[in-house]
């Protein structure tokens, strides 16, 4: 497992100007970063200046304890072609946001990016892990438990749904969303480069990430889809 986000400390950003209006970003509430500490599988960890500069540690690895996702597997590509693809999820994932977390319900639901190198080039996929969401969730038919055993009880649903958006915004603005070849847990440090964006937790989109640049597009992105603020926890996987 290697991170794939700068360590070096900056200036919080509060905002961000895009062609479709300013993005906010807001410093999570003490309440929320429990909340999400008790959801996640290993746990958060708080460092940093509490009044100015905290950061956050997810943990990855603690112990013969390990975090798990469930990877949505592509065929592999070029390293050329990885890099267009990576992009191409991000943007796929963060046009559904806003519509997942008005249906989502409760719980988290955290889709990352991960890049995996094989013998006939590089896995660059989706991997999600899900806990406290809810099994009433509307959109799919039938009741779909395959995956909860591994995260939680409606884990399952809310995957299948999210992966119903991709398909449809990949539809709707023409983006490849590269096919599905298996569904497989993994430990992850079984997929290789990470990169952390956003989560949903309960109603609130969460960006992950450590440091924001104010070109990188996907802002635009979450903007055009009606967010105006998003809750900043800007982390990094972390081994204990």
């Amino acid at each position: 497992m290697s991170p794939n986000n700068s360590s070096s400390r900056k200036e919080r950003p509060t905002r961000v100007a895009t062609p479709q209006g300013v993005l906010y970003f807001k410093r999570a509430s003490l309440d929320l970063v429990k909340r999400l500490d008790a959801l996640l599988p290993l746990g958060l960890v708080i460092s940093g200046d509490t009044g100015t500069d905290i950061r956050f540690g997810i943990t990855m690895v603690d112990g013969s304890r390990e975090l798990r996702f469930l990877k949505q597997q592509p065929p592999e590509v070029s390293e050329d072609e990885a890099g267009t693809l990576l992009l191409a999820n991000r943007i796929l994932v963060a046009s559904c946001l806003a519509r997942f977390q008005v249906e989502s319900g409760n719980g988290l639901f955290w889709p990352i990016f991960y890049r995996r190198r094989k013998p006939q080039g590089v896995e660059a996929g989706i991997a999600y892990l899900g806990r406290g969401n809810d099994p009433s969730l509307s959109g799919i038919d039938g009741v779909e438990t395959a995956f909860d055993d591994d995260f939680s009880p409606g884990f399952t649903q809310a995957l299948f749904h999210f992966v119903e958006m991709l398909k449809a915004e990949s539809q709707v603005t023409g983006i490849t969303l590269q096919p599905c070849i298996g569904l497989d847990v993994r430990n992850a440090g079984q997929l290789g480069v990470l990169d952390f964006d956003f989560l949903v937790l309960d109603s609130e989109v969460v960006c992950l990430k450590a440091e924001v640049d104010p070109k990188d597009p996907i802002w635009t992105v979450i903007r055009s889809q009606g967010i105006d603020t998003v809750i900043h926890i800007p982390a990094l996987p972390l081994a204990l």
